[in-house]
């Protein structure tokens, strides 16, 4: 088809990064291929670490099957079997046969695969990502005009603003897919020096959630429409856990956790600690859900455990489960997200 062709010429056009950069050297960049964060370097005694996963070759990107550091979208996480009705109409949206045959994380040319403008301002403080999805695109209905705002704040702090406009009803669920390795962690590099250690991976990590339940899911990760509770579960989170303990219980994490509710625009939902590296990224978020996965398909040139995702986003196949909170989006109406990924190092 005419439009696969196009996509398929514009993906293979140079990748375009732009770097913000704030005066106590915490930096961070973004890829126009999927608005992806390719890297957030934090300041630690002296030094600067990276604290995503990232290609060593930036081109890379254009051929990544990871969603590396991408932005995710039209619809984040799952959507059953693609079937979406809507105000009376049906839709059947594009699937993912490694995903079980489910809408994955917009379809496999969703926002992760598209080229964003990208507009810096002058203070190289602040980045704007646009992109326009026809209506039809990867089967969603609606012609969406998105834009992902990254803004540095105060000194090693990352505000992601997501808006998005449509001309007629919709369902829209956006989130960020950066892999967090906060010792530093590039390749599966400790210091993306070539050295290696125990800290390549993310099993030294401590976890907090502040989430009391979860989305039970089916054997294809659909949710079946329960907020189980996690006490007693290994998606208890609710106090600091070490991931390699949890992990070497169940080999590899992937849920979405209800996050407790709460008074505030924006809360803190999460809290990942290294104590090699003493940094710590408190997540922030307006969203109800925390998709937490630990990277189990990873494969080269990483590997799994090498990165842990945070996604904050709605409830995988809201769409489909009237219990969970909506993700439509009326034409006139705005859909707005914002994360905040705040680092802190501990002195040293």
């Amino acid at each position: 088809m005419p439009g696969d062709t196009m996509l398929q010429m514009h993906a293979q056009a140079p990748l375009r990064t732009v770097t913000l950069r704030s005066d106590s050297g915490f930096e961070v960049t973004v890829a126009d291929r999927g608005a992806a964060l390719t890297s957030i370097l934090v300041p630690v005694r002296g030094r600067r670490l990276n604290t995503v996963l990232t290609y060593d070759d930036p081109e890379a990107y254009l051929g990544d099957r990871y969603y590396l550091g991408s932005t995710l979208g039209r619809y984040a996480n799952r959507i059953r079997h693609g079937r979406l009705t809507l105000n009376g109409g049906s839709y059947q949206l594009a699937t993912d046969p490694g995903a079980g045959g489910h809408c994955l994380h917009g379809g496999p040319d969703g926002f992760h695969r598209r080229r964003w403008t990208l507009t810096e301002a002058p203070d190289q403080l602040q980045l704007r990502c646009r992109y326009i999805a026809s209506h039809g695109e990867q089967g969603f209905p609606g012609r969406l005009d998105v834009a992902v705002d990254y803004r540095i704040v105060g000194e090693n702090a990352l505000v992601i603003d997501y808006l998005a406009k449509t001309d007629r009803a919709t369902v829209v669920n956006m989130a960020n897919h950066a892999y967090f390795n906060l010792n530093g962690n590039l390749n599966g590099n400790l210091n993306g020096d070539g050295s290696t250690g125990d800290g390549s991976t993310i099993e030294n990590h401590l976890l907090e959630v502040r989430a009391g339940h979860y989305t039970a899911t089916d054997e294809s990760r659909i949710p079946t429409g329960e907020l189980a509770p996690v006490e007693g579960t290994d998606f208890d989170f609710r106090t600091p856990v070490r991931i390699g303990d949890r992990l070497r219980r169940i080999g590899a994490l992937d849920v979405n956790l209800a996050l407790d509710p709460g008074d505030e625009y924006i809360r803190r939902a999460a809290s990942l600690h290294s104590p090699d590296s003493g940094i710590t990224l408190n997540l922030h978020t307006t969203q109800a859900g925390l998709q937490v996965y630990s990277g189990g398909n990873l494969g080269v040139p990483f590997g799994p455990g090498a990165g842990i995702c945070l996604e904050a986003q709605a409830f995988p196949d809201a769409p489909n489960n009237p219990g969970f909170p909506s993700t439509v989006l009326a034409a006139g109406e705005t859909y707005r997200q914002r994360t905040v990924y705040e680092f802190t190092v501990e002195p040293g």
